[in-house]
């Protein structure tokens, strides 16, 4: 039967002698050196076959050990073969041997790693001649070294193995070897006397999209890998390229008596360690440089223990930015920048949405949501909590948390905006303004405004009124409550699910932060019995109006053209008609109605006291920085000079010299002697 026939041919096959069929005679052929293909048999890449003096003759092709440790595996080829490199877009095959580079460098591929490093030159002369033109190494004269002459071109070793010396035209030039960077841990590695090599072997199938494997691992596209002080490395093109700091031979002191320091690749004598510096519960090592904490403006310089500081000052900034961009503070940076004009979502009153491509609509859910987060790198999210504050039909914005990542170590920065303008950093409250490399937070005009090194910014007047600025680099890239910003706003509504709502209520939810864990005390107004604005109350609707009424003025009919102001005018109208009594519930939608004509290059002056004041009851007025906490008459003796060590808070405040008594605003003087 056929299983026989099969048998016998992979016998024969094993045996490189004649293929034979059909109770063992051989199968003939006519094409005299014809490739044939045979089912089953030449599937194997290793195995062909061929017609011979009339005969199909079959043969295994034999694989060559190869010189390196990792192997990559394709399935058309038949042996395996060495992990090469692609550097500069030229393929680089592994090997033991290192090239010479244009400018003074090194290059070495093996085991689909490339190491690239600075030449270190070595002299065994004490008067070495200059560099001939095309080299990067000063020579000694002659072709001789203890007492051994080396002809041109041969290299050799001195007594230290870690450098290697060439004859050449008659002169000798030496350098430092630089150990490459292996493929394997140092567990699996043995040492030369100069440097580690990999033991053993590893098989690998060809990763795809750019990949590279290093160390047990799959590194993505462009990520990057620290090993040591003098080494760090890339995923590139699915090579791993790496840059290795080489260190010139230290002979100032015995190798015994050399220290290294944290942060620097080459070994110190003890008269070459200088002084580090200390302030502020800070600790610098000699040569660094950084900006004061809290002021950019600040460079500090630490030099040999001693601390030295300049401020800078910024130049009058330019009358206007190029077309497309705006004028912006940066973290980090002390003077302000024109950087691209971002993108904007703005959240405003019971709450309304426009999204980053302009899209309006309302949704009143009453828990935690999505309102914008980068769905490709997950470079940040910004989640926002809503409170329905009694009622059944409407809701505000009540917190933000803001996730992004430090720029160096990737750590997790959480910033949370509350009511009053208050801001907390990792769960902690910071005093403002708050700067650091990663991000910046300042009050202007009443306004939180944050500004991160992830390229993305809020405006939050601590109350309800929200705007997330996102650079163009994020178009496209974005998913939440605020769309996806691809300039398109038909697409806005693609929910958590990935899947297009019709129904703004439908997607509002499909955004529900957490929605898996069902976070308790999470709900959401009736949609159905949502009232259209002041529909009972005649007074109401007047008041409302007359409120709004702003809309229809001169001044802001400046911007018709730029800005339709329909959309916010009617959820001024909603605002007033749901307001508690104790708001300006007209604010926001003004404020976001001029804040648009702002960005359009029309700036409307409009009575922002009168529309956006604050109301406070029983005596007390508002402030944007008033008494970081609460006194009264049993508590103002002991409390008073700890009260205005504490940051300010925005609120309703007693005037200077008074106190609460009975939840009213009181003179000082008018508490029990004894209290005060």
């Amino acid at each position: 039967g056929w299983r026989w026939e099969v048998l016998l041919l992979w016998v024969l096959i094993w045996s490189l002698v004649d293929c034979q069929f059909k109770g063992g005679t051989k199968e003939h052929c006519n094409n005299e050196g014809e490739v044939l293909e045979i089912p089953t048999i030449t599937d194997d890449p290793c195995i062909s076959c061929r017609c011979m003096n009339g005969v199909v003759k079959c043969s295994r092709e034999r694989c060559a050990k190869p010189d390196c440790n990792v192997l990559v595996y394709d399935k058309n080829d038949c042996c395996p073969q060495c992990a090469d490199c692609d550097v500069n877009n030229a393929t680089m095959k592994s090997s033991n041997a290192w090239s010479s580079t244009p400018d003074c460098g090194l290059l070495h591929c093996k085991n689909g790693i490339a190491t690239s490093s600075e030449k270190k030159c070595y002299s065994t002369c004490s008067n070495p001649l200059p560099p001939s033109n095309g080299e990067c190494c000063p020579t000694c004269a002659g072709c001789s070294f203890n007492d051994v002459i080396y002809s041109n071109g041969e290299t050799f070793t001195i007594d230290d193995v870690c450098v290697d010396c060439q004859c050449k035209d008659g002169n000798i030039r030496c350098w430092m070897k630089v150990c490459p960077v292996l493929a394997c841990g140092r567990h699996r590695a043995v040492f030369d006397g100069c440097c580690y090599k990999c033991q053993g072997r590893r098989r690998l199938f060809k990763l795809t999209e750019g990949q590279c494997w290093f160390r047990r691992k799959i590194l993505s596209r462009n990520e990057e890998v620290k090993l040591d002080d003098c080494t760090s490395c890339v995923c590139k093109n699915g090579t791993v390229v790496c840059n290795r700091m080489s260190c010139p031979l230290n002979n100032r002191c015995k190798q015994t008596e050399q220290s290294f320091i944290n942060g620097h690749c080459c070994s110190f004598c003890p008269d070459e360690i200088l002084n580090n510096c200390s302030i502020d519960g800070h600790k610098y090592e000699h040569g660094t440089r950084w900006r004061r904490h809290g002021n950019p403006c600040v460079h500090c310089l630490c030099n040999n223990g001693t601390i030295s500081c300049l401020t800078e000052t910024c130049s009058l900034p330019a009358k206007k930015c190029p077309a497309g961009e705006v004028l912006e503070s940066l973290p980090g940076k002390c003077c302000q920048s024109c950087i691209p004009e971002p993108g904007i979502c703005a959240v405003f009153g019971d709450p309304h949405y426009r999204t980053f491509d302009g899209r309006p609509f309302n949704f009143q859910g009453d828990c935690k949501y999505v309102l914008t987060k980068d769905c490709r790198d997950q470079n940040y999210s910004v989640i926002v909590e809503n409170n329905a504050k009694r009622s059944r039909q409407f809701s505000w914005t009540k917190t933000i948390y803001f996730r992004t990542f430090t720029t160096k170590s990737r750590e997790a920065i959480v910033l949370s905006l509350h009511q009053h303008l208050v801001a907390k950093l990792n769960g902690h409250k910071v005093s403002l303004p708050f700067t650091s490399e990663d991000i910046l937070i300042f009050i202007e005009r009443d306004i939180i405004k944050v500004r991160s090194s992830a390229d993305i910014s809020l405006n939050w007047d601590g109350d309800s009124y929200l705007e997330v600025g996102a650079s163009p680099g994020y178009r496209g890239l974005l998913c939440g409550l605020c769309g996806n910003y691809n300039g398109f706003s038909r697409d806005d509504f693609i929910g958590g699910d990935g899947l297009f709502k019709s129904d703004k209520n439908k997607f509002g939810d499909s955004w529900k932060y957490d929605v898996i864990n069902d976070v308790t005390g999470c709900s959401r107004p009736d949609y159905s019995l949502r009232p259209q604005p002041c529909s009972h109350n005649i007074a109401a609707k007047i008041n409302s109006r007359k409120k709004c009424s702003i809309f229809k003025s001169p001044m802001f009919q400046r911007c018709y053209n730029k800005v339709a102001p329909e959309e916010y005018y009617k959820s001024c109208l909603t605002d007033v008609c749901s307001c508690p009594p104790t708001r300006k519930c007209a604010c926001e939608s003004i404020k976001a109605y001029t804040s648009s004509c702002a960005r359009e290059g029309v700036h409307l002056t409009w009575n922002k006291r009168s529309h956006c004041k604050k109301i406070c009851k029983k005596g007390k007025i508002y402030s944007a920085c008033g008494p970081g906490c609460r006194l009264t008459c049993s508590n103002y003796k002991r409390r008073k000079k700890r009260c205005e060590q504490r940051q300010c808070v925005a609120g309703c405040h007693c005037v200077a010299g008074y106190v609460i008594k009975g939840n009213r605003c009181v003179k000082v003087t008018s508490c029990p002697r004894s209290r005060y």
